[in-house]
Parts: C-alpha cells; structure tokens; sequence
C-alpha cells in the first residue's frame, strides 16, 4: 500500500516539474562580402553599429513565461500544471559567398565561432534564469484560497524573475 502512495505521489507531482520548454530561433542573415571590410573596421569602431538599419553583429532577444493552474482539494487550494516557457532568438551573421583571401575567411569562420559561442552563453543564463523562476514558484504551497494562490504565483514569479535577473546584470 505504501508504494501504491508514492507512485501517486510521483504521478501527481509530475505535471508540477515539467521541465522548462526551450523555442529557439537561430535564423541567420547574410552580409554583403563587398561590405564586410567596412563593416569591420565599424564593428572595432563600435559594437553595436548598424548600416542600413541593420545589426552586423549576432544580437540576441529572449521572453521567459509561465503558466499554471490553481486546483482545490477539500481546504487546501494548490498550483498545479506548471509550465515554463523560454523563447530565445539569435540571429548569427553569414556570408552571401565565401572571402575571396584564405586568411580573411579563416578569420572571419573564427569570429562566427566565437560570435555564436558567446550567444550560447546568453541562452544558458536565460535558461538558468527560467528554470530559477520555476523552482521559485514550485515552492508555493497551498492556500485556502485559489484566487490568493494564482496572485501570488503571479506576483512572486514576477518578483523572483526581476531579483534573479538583476543578479546577472550587476
């Protein structure tokens, strides 16, 4: 009998622990080979240049949500249903063609190396970040009230996302 409670037990507590769902869009754009040496020479210049309206560098965009479910059982209203959500885009320079001087594309494979590898970074902090929130809010316990338990999900996720966030800013 005792095992048959813990098996309920893991069944019911695992629509709680759902793991955090990760969307990413990686789309590239492509770089002009002609404009590539001036653009170098701007992105030493400053990072963040644009030509054109366009970014000539990885730049990166993310969105963490949460949503949930309140559920009462006898006096005890508890957060069920639990799901993260982290939405990451990282759009990557290429070139329309390949650099006509070996030195110059090696180099040029090297920054794209490092560019994406230092987006990677990004999307494991905002990960990091998102799954922190999640075990934030797993902690809730129940209420007596469902409408007290969904505002303060709602709220203390919210608080607990901008803490964690300064953290990484700081």
């Amino acid at each position: 009998m005792k095992l048959y409670g813990l098996f309920i037990v893991l069944l019911t507590s695992s629509s709680v622990f759902a793991k955090t769902k990760l969307i990413e869009n990686d789309k590239p754009y492509n770089i002009n080979v002609e404009q590539l040496q001036n653009i170098f020479n701007k992105i030493i210049e400053d990072p963040e240049v644009q030509i054109d309206d366009q970014l000539f560098h990885g730049g990166q965009t993310w969105k963490s949500t949460w949503k949930f479910s309140v559920r009462g059982h006898g006096r005890k209203c508890r957060l069920k249903n639990l799901k993260m959500q982290l939405a990451i885009r990282y759009p990557l320079p290429t070139l329309d063609k390949p650099l006509a001087n070996p030195s110059e594309q090696k180099a040029w494979e090297q920054y794209q190396d490092a560019l994406k590898k230092h987006q990677l970074g990004h999307k494991k902090i905002a990960l990091e970040i998102t799954e922190t929130v999640q075990t934030e809010l797993k902690a809730i316990r129940g209420f007596r009230s469902c409408d007290e338990l969904e505002k303060l999900t709602w709220e203390h996720g919210s608080e607990a996302f901008n803490t964690i966030l300064v953290k990484y800013l700081i």
